[in-house]
């Protein structure tokens, strides 16, 4: 087992010793702050610096500057939020490899937050946003360097006390998960709560789990594919995970984009 020293929080040692005690994880790397945690894995990818047996691998910070979401967004945390990266081999989350990780994590995380806040329920915006009652909780961006294509960066970032401070391109209403609880939670607990689920993924059922929180299935969306907008009626998510899109008479399979809600308006 490889594990980098170095995290300050008593809490956050005892946790990651546990997951890379139970074979959750097989390393860690703690700092306090960075610009942005998938970054850091990325570089260490390209240096080629660690072997395999490293993996799963953790990055872990209490203070990200710059972390960087879908479509080229950035954000900023602090140690009330958490903040993370995992490196992982695909067949080692996923075993229907034609669902993108995405979602898995997606699930993960979901259903993570649903334990935690019980009887409090999460919705999931395609492909990997989860929300709590109408506001954005957490957000998962997924990497990968192309000199290891067997290799994936999952970025995580949780609202645990905290929202994050948006970009001003960000157009979404974040929360955070201790506005919808009255229990004591620790960021790190989040983190263990997520990470065991995510190991556990990889061998049940991502689709249909997935389809029981989409919260764009029946509504009425707004898709934005490389800049050119279209609307129209969403039926969830096919067995690869692409969004199902009824326009002009065509049922559409979209791999990839930018879907909203389209509000109706009254009057």
């Amino acid at each position: 087992m490889l594990y980098t020293e170095g995290i300050v929080q008593v809490d956050g040692v005892r946790c990651v010793e546990s997951l890379i005690r139970d074979q959750v994880l097989r390393s860690c790397v703690y700092v306090q702050s960075t610009m942005s945690t998938n970054t850091l894995a990325l570089e260490e990818l390209a240096r080629n610096q660690f072997h395999e047996q490293a993996l799963p691998r953790l990055y872990l910070t209490d203070s990200q500057t710059a972390g960087r979401g879908r479509l080229g967004r950035t954000w900023s945390t602090s140690d009330d939020s958490l903040t993370l990266s995992l490196v992982i081999e695909h067949t080692n989350v996923n075993a229907q490899a034609s669902v993108p990780i995405s979602l898995v994590a997606g699930v993960a995380i979901a259903e993570a937050i649903d334990a935690l806040l019980a009887p409090v329920t999460t919705q999931i915006k395609w492909p990997n946003d989860v929300y709590v009652a109408g506001k954005k909780v957490a957000g998962i961006l997924v990497e990968a360097n192309q000199r290891q294509p067997n290799l994936a960066v999952v970025g995580i970032g949780v609202n645990v006390h905290t929202a994050p401070c948006l970009s001003q391109e960000n157009v979404v209403e974040a929360g955070s998960l201790s506005e919808f609880t009255s229990k004591t939670l620790s960021r790190f607990d989040v983190l263990d709560e997520i990470i065991r689920r995510f190991a556990e993924t990889s061998s049940q059922s991502v689709t249909s789990r997935f389809r029981q929180k989409c919260c764009l299935a029946g509504e009425r969306i707004s898709l934005n594919q490389a800049g050119q907008p279209r609307e129209g009626y969403c039926r969830g998510i096919d067995a690869h995970g692409r969004l199902l899109i009824d326009i002009e008479n065509e049922c559409l399979a979209i791999q990839s984009g930018e879907a909203t809600q389209v509000r109706r308006r009254l009057g």
